[in-house]
């Protein structure tokens, strides 16, 4: 360091600009000078620059405060009564403490060019220069800490970034009710998993876990909860691979497990082994017990039936979508036979991908003509009640599915397709009972199938009203049967819409009597005008006694009612001579009519009263 003053350039004086003020105020500076006559100068240029100056005069022994400034200005000759030096104070001072010796003599100057980072200023001093050289100093202190305070708030920006950045990726990738991987990091997981294990060997199974009646869970005990069930279900689930995966009887084969959630109601396991499928069988019947077991969470029991699908990898899929998707699959198999564990099978597949097949094309069927209505007349005992019809869907693409039609009603039941299928067959008997009214043909009502899904659909009583406000029939002109298999049962509503279509007029009746468990339950429930005993227990008659015996009871049950009782199934003149000798009121099947279209129905209606007429009289 140079033991001259130094001039200052221009440049350097350009560099106090207005801003030097907010730099170089929190600088502490101290000057201990040895002579009192140094103390107006001293006061007088310093006072140009706002740093926080502190000025002494004399010996001193307060070397620990000088040590903690940030700019000490000292003079070198001082001698203090406790052992003051420019040594210990060089040795004392902090690191970012800067020394400026004032030297008299080559004594001075050779003791403060023996300590490193202290700056020498010959005696006489230039208090100007000096006080320009200090500011400067505590300019560039104040811009190293400014770039420090800088550098601290950029590292804070950068951390806070990343914290956030990842908090952005948890959201995005994790589920935040069970802080399990969402769909599409499982996804993820999914084809790493089985990257990994088409170069490691061994097998990879995906598992589709679904939950029965969840949203009866939510609509009973609100979302909130149902969250707080489903984050309970999880910690079941993955505790359970945790045991399993310590389990020596199961754990030996297995690598990992990864759990992901699906959906609000369903979850996706990822397991990882060596070994065949029967200990693989054995762990999921495992898991499917230990989820069926009730979730007990704020007091309340649930109990959430467990259905369970299994594809495996690279056996039965070789991509990630396929591979869940026929997880999925299996899971909605297993969950239609009432819950447990399925493994996929290609058998299972083919038949879903053909009952999706055939709902589209009875969807364009609606609307190209190819379904049609046919008629089979319900033929009554005694000469003043007119014959009935009742109305059968028909598609003529049945035969190339090789499918009945009761199938078909059925897969349409599956999908809301049933609403305009249902629409669709009410909608041509009612036109058609008009046509045949204007024709002078009487037939008494139409006899009309309704499923479920059509009785608890908001809009089924304005579109009954509709459609005979349209065609000009009266309510009592439609009948309208229900499946005791199919609409018959405990759930909450179906009473009710029942006794709301009676209320408008319509007739009632129980179709296929005798299948279910519930129809005498509900006889005296429900306002119904009539039963149609199924023809499973016509077919054996008269011989079968038990039949016999069956269809007496119920017969008789249905006249005590005040019911009308109709047989349907009726192929040989014996069961029609046994039932009318029962005494029920009508009577359907092949031995009078087949079911035909439109106004052919009148004329197989003629024949078939010939024949209802003709065998009685024999």
């Amino acid at each position: 360091m140079s033991t001259k003053p130094q001039s200052f350039s221009t440049r350097d004086h350009a560099l106090l600009d207005e801003d030097l003020d907010a730099l170089t105020a929190e600088v502490s500076v101290t000057l201990w000078l040895k002579n009192a006559r140094d103390i107006d100068w001293v006061t007088r240029w310093f006072a140009r620059y706002p740093m926080q100056t502190d000025i002494h005069c004399g010996d001193t022994n307060r070397l620990a405060t000088l040590a903690a400034q940030d700019i000490v200005v000292v003079d070198a000759g001082l001698k203090a009564k406790r052992g003051f030096s420019l040594e210990l104070l060089h040795a004392q001072a902090n690191r970012q403490c800067r020394v400026m010796a004032l030297c008299h003599n080559q004594r001075e100057l050779a003791r403060a060019r023996a300590l490193p980072d202290i700056e020498v200023i010959y005696k006489p001093t230039d208090w100007e220069l000096v006080a320009q050289r200090v500011g400067l100093v505590a300019q560039w202190l104040a811009s190293q800490r400014q770039v420090a305070a800088l550098q601290a708030e950029l590292s804070q920006m950068v951390t806070s970034r990343a914290t956030e950045s990842t908090q952005n990726r948890r959201r995005n990738d994790y589920e935040a009710v069970t802080g399990l991987p969402n769909r599409n990091r499982f996804m993820e997981l999914l084809e790493r998993g089985m990257t990994a294990t088409s170069k490691a060997g061994g097998s990879l199974a995906v598992m589709s876990i679904g939950f029965a009646r969840f949203n009866l869970i939510v609509d009973a005990l609100g979302q909130t909860e149902a969250d707080v069930l489903m984050a309970e279900t999880a910690n079941k689930l993955t505790g359970c691979l945790a045991d399993l995966h310590a389990d020596s009887a199961y754990g030996q084969g297995t690598r990992s497990a990864i759990v992901g959630q699906l959906s609000t109601d369903a979850f996706g396991v990822m397991l990882t082994w060596s070994g065949d499928r029967s200990t693989l069988r054995r762990m999921t019947n495992v898991l499917v017990d230990v989820l069926s077991q009730p979730v007990v969470s704020r007091g309340h029991s649930v109990h959430l039936s467990a259905s369970l699908g299994i594809c495996v990898f690279p056996d039965d899929a070789r991509n990630p979508d396929s591979l869940l998707q026929r997880a999925d699959n299996a899971m909605r198999e297993a969950r239609r036979v009432g819950g447990g564990c399925r493994f996929f099978a290609a058998e299972a597949e083919a038949a879903a991908s053909r009952k999706l097949t055939i709902e589209n094309d009875l969807q364009r069927a609606l609307h190209d003509g190819t379904v049609s209505v046919a008629y089979q007349p319900i033929l009554f005992a005694g000469e003043a009640q007119a014959p009935a019809m009742e109305a059968l869907v028909r598609w003529s693409d049945a035969e190339r599915f090789e499918i009945t039609t009761e199938a078909f009603v059925q897969i349409a039941e599956e999908s809301a397709l049933i609403l305009e299928l249902g629409e669709y067959v009410l909608a041509r008997a009612c036109a058609q009972l008009q046509t045949w009214r204007r024709a002078g043909k009487v037939v008494s009502h139409i006899c009309v199938n309704v499923s479920r899904n059509q009785l608890m659909d908001d809009h089924f009583q304005a579109t009954y009203q509709s459609l005979i406000a349209q065609h000009d029939l009266n309510p009592g002109d439609i009948e309208f049967e229900l499946s005791e298999r199919g609409v018959l049962s405990r759930e909450p509503g179906i009473v009710a819409r029942i006794h709301a279509l009676k209320t408008l007029g319509a007739r009632i009746s129980i179709d296929d009597f005798g299948t279910g468990d519930s129809a005498i339950a509900y006889l005296k429930n429900l306002p119904i005008d009539a039963i149609k005993i199924d023809k499973s227990y016509i077919e054996g008659l008269p011989e079968a006694a038990d039949d016999l015996a069956i269809t007496s009871a119920m017969v008789a049950m249905g006249q005590r009612l005040g019911l009308e009782v109709i047989v349907e199934g009726v192929e040989t003149e014996a069961q029609y001579r046994t039932l009318f000798q029962m005494g029920c009121n009508g009577f359907q099947g092949y031995l009078f009519a087949r079911p035909v279209l439109g106004d052919d129905a009148i004329d197989c209606c003629s024949e078939g009263l010939q024949t209802f007429n003709n065998v009685l009289a024999i």
